[in-house]
């Protein structure tokens, strides 16, 4: 008889499996907090580069938070329905590509308005962040692992800020500030 065999690979491969997609989303939420520090790295030369006031300054800042706003019920709604692997990388590819994007802001007839845009795109397409790592790591996750899986996760969210803060001046020294917006984007 073979049966204990059989259930001990299944119970090693499930073991790989949630162990992997925490993995990846940690990864993402990573990348996620790296991308939302980016502006706040470079908003001064952006406000050099396109004559930008103070106070449109601080509607850029909020713009993201509009569509983070009006993206989180319908995050969670969908997560629920659809899963939460998929919310969650489908958000991320969007949201890369809202970043990706942003250098090319000046091609428009008003860079102002394509940043605000942008923006809140970005912060619709990022707010399937929380609501999709919850739903995924309830969907995946064994419960005796569940609150420790979610603060490792957590903790690369928060890494994500510190990352994206160090690097995005230093590539911005480097490359200029389009060429971290682009390389966080691809």
């Amino acid at each position: 008889d073979d049966s204990g065999e059989s259930r001990s690979s299944t119970e090693a491969e499930a073991h790989t499996h949630w162990r992997n997609v925490a993995i990846l989303v940690a990864g993402v939420m990573l990348t996620v907090n790296m991308h939302r520090s980016a502006f706040s790295s470079v908003a001064m030369v952006l406000q050099k580069d396109y004559a930008i006031t103070t106070s449109q300054m601080g509607l850029l800042h909020s713009a993201q938070l509009w569509g983070y706003g009006a993206g989180q019920i319908p995050s969670g709604i969908l997560a629920d329905k659809i899963g939460g692997p998929l919310i969650l990388f489908a958000g991320a590819f969007m949201w890369s590509v809202c970043t990706a994007f942003f250098p090319h802001v000046a091609s428009w007839t008003n860079p102002f308005i394509a940043m605000v845009i942008l923006r809140i795109l970005f912060g619709f397409f990022s707010a399937v962040a929380l609501p999709a790592t919850t739903a995924t790591t309830s969907q995946v996750v064994p419960l005796a692992r569940r609150a420790t899986t979610i603060s490792l996760i957590y903790a690369s969210f928060n890494m994500g800020t510190v990352v994206g803060m160090a690097a995005t001046p230093a590539l911005t020294v480097t490359g200029g500030w389009s060429k971290s917006f682009e390389l966080y984007g691809s």
